[in-house]
């Protein structure tokens, strides 16, 4: 991970590690969304249950338009997996995933694992006017894809 991003409490590897493997049989997931915004901003949302996890990463500036579909169809190889098999899937992916795309699913399910931990002090809220809303993020984005 960037040590910037390390910094970070909730996706500091160190602080989930112990939570991530305690809810490893428990907690899969569900479902994962991609927003790809006009600054080549790219949002992932990971669903468990009820509770969320999002991550972004800004792409590389390229010649050519993104195919989200294609681009983002990889972590389709998620969907049902615990937290702690994503994670060991997104090492041994590495070299085909790319970096960016790595850390794109790790940071989000980092915030999945604080979330999960932290469900009672979370203050990110999903109300129809909120950033977060798909409703909100659907009329900024300029690509959406869904893995239901």
């Amino acid at each position: 991970m960037l040590g910037e991003a390390a910094a970070d409490p909730y996706l500091d590897p160190v602080l989930n590690s112990r939570f991530i493997h305690q809810t490893s049989s428990i907690r899969r997931i569900g479902s994962l969304e991609l927003f790809l915004f006009d600054n080549n901003s790219c949002m992932l949302k990971v669903t468990c249950g009820s509770v969320h996890g999002w991550g972004e990463y800004v792409l590389p500036d390229s010649p050519r338009p993104i195919d989200l579909v294609r681009w983002g169809g990889v972590f389709a190889d998620l969907r049902g997996l615990c937290l702690s098999e994503c994670l060991q899937l997104i090492r041994d992916k590495e070299s085909f995933w790319g970096f960016d795309r790595c850390q794109l699913a790790q940071s989000a399910l980092f915030h999945l694992a604080w979330q999960l931990q932290n469900q009672e002090y979370s203050t990110i809220y999903e109300t129809d006017h909120s950033p977060l809303s798909r409703a909100y993020l659907l009329e900024q984005s300029k690509s959406y894809y869904s893995l239901w």
